[in-house]
Formats: C-alpha cells, structure tokens, sequence
C-alpha cells in the first residue's frame, strides 16, 4: 500500500512537471514571436529613416532640417521634442495645425526672450568672477571706472587727448579667449578719434603714452552694456591688446 501511494505521487509530480514544462514551452514561444515582431517594426522604422543622399529631394529635405536644428542649436533651444516638432511641421503642411501662426509665434518669442534672461544672467556672473580674478594678477592696475589695464610695453611718446585721432593695432576677444575683431589680422591698423570708441577705450587711451602696448580688460558697461552687438554677447566684458601707434590731429582741421 505505501508503495501504490509514493507511486501515485510521483505520478501526479510528474504530470504537474509535465504541464509546467508544455506552459513553459508556449510562454517561450510567444516571447520569441514579440522579440521577432518588435525586430520587424525597429528595422522598418530605421529603414524608413534612411536618407538616401542620391535622392536631391531627400538630400534638399535633410539639409533643411539639419540646418534648422544647427541655428536652433545656437540659439539655446537644443532641449526640443524632436516627435512634436515633426508633427507640428507635418500637421502645419497640411494646412491642420493646432495652433494659430499668431500663437506660434508668440510661444516662440517667450521662450526666446527666457533664454536670453537666462543666458545674460549666466554671462553676468561669468563676467564678475572674470573681473575680480584678473584684478588679482599681478602687473594689473584696477581704474575707479572699473576698467582694468596691464602694460605690455611701455611707450614714451606723449598721450592722446578727447580731440586727437589715434591709429592702432588691436586684438579683441571674449573671456572665452574668442577673437571678434583684430587689425592685427587684417594686417591694416585702425584710425579714428579718441572719442569715437567704447567708453573703456576713450579712458585708456588718454592714459596711454604712443608707442605702448596694453592689455585692456573692460567691464560690460564700459563695453557693448546690457545688449551687447554682433559677436559680442550681453553682459560681455572684453579683453583688448592695443598698441598706440601714432596720434594725429583730426583730418578735418
């Protein structure tokens, strides 16, 4: 008798085991059934993506969109949706989107002017640690103005007044160490009065004897302010190297 019971037992462990390993089996199968039609679908979808640089309408089409995330890129906006971003110029062709040319605009206009609050916020205090760092080295004087200068060499000629003209050579750069205007690499100095430049430049001069050369470092206000120009970023100070050349009288007297 216990031995009819251990064998129906094991007959029942075994038909249990049995069924486990049949469900196993067919889970197996339907796992390799998705992996395959999730297979299917990536490579249709990387197939679709291709771009065949052959093609001039593919080739017109591609360029357009790198060149659009490049200037977009540049101007802060490299965070975007790239779906929402196809469907709204998927749905904008068709002559369906979602949202009014005037909304659009004004959408795109807030987050453009919250970048750049936030980038000259950024460059502001760049700009300050820039300062109290270079005032620190040694050769550096520091201006009540705030304008900083280092003398390279030292000319003995004598110093332009507000009414002369002065021919220099110069280099201009960003803190970063970017050049953004250089006589010295157009290989042609510069000529123009004394008072025709930024404020920084109007105060150095007038300290600089002819035949010196100086390294000016020149807080943002005594610069391109709050607004900065072509080149030159908000809240930018600038670094100069100058040499004063010649000083001459205005042309017109």
């Amino acid at each position: 008798m216990k031995k009819i019971i251990i064998l129906a037992v094991a007959f029942i462990a075994f038909s249990a085991n049995a069924q486990s390993k049949k469900e196993l089996i067919k889970e197996v199968e339907k796992l390799k059934a998705q992996t395959a039609e999730m297979t299917a679908k990536l490579t249709a979808l990387e197939k679709k993506n291709e771009v065949n640089m052959e093609d001039a309408q593919q080739k017109l089409s591609y360029a357009l969109g790198a060149n659009i995330a490049e200037n977009l890129k540049s101007q802060g906006l490299d965070n975007l949706d790239n779906d929402a971003f196809v469907t709204g110029m998927t749905d904008a062709q068709a002559g369906n989107a979602k949202i009014s040319t005037q909304e659009s605009e004004q959408i795109i206009q807030a987050e453009f002017q919250k970048l750049q609050a936030e980038q000259a916020k950024k460059a502001a205090a760049e700009g300050e640690v820039y300062l109290a760092e270079n005032a620190k080295k040694e050769g550096v004087t520091v201006l009540p103005s705030g304008l900083q200068y280092e003398i390279i060499s030292a000319g003995t000629g004598p110093k332009p007044t507000a009414s002369n003209e002065v021919t220099v050579h110069y280099t201009g750069r960003l803190i970063d160490g970017t050049v953004f205007d250089s006589s010295v690499e157009r290989g042609q100095p510069a000529t123009f009065p004394v008072t025709g430049v930024i404020q920084g430049w109007v105060e150095a001069l007038q300290l600089m004897p002819q035949g010196s050369k100086w390294k000016l470092t020149i807080p943002y206000n005594l610069a391109y302010g709050e607004r900065g120009t072509r080149g030159i970023p908000p809240f930018s100070p600038l670094v100069f190297e100058v040499e004063l050349i010649s000083i001459q009288e205005p042309a017109s007297k």
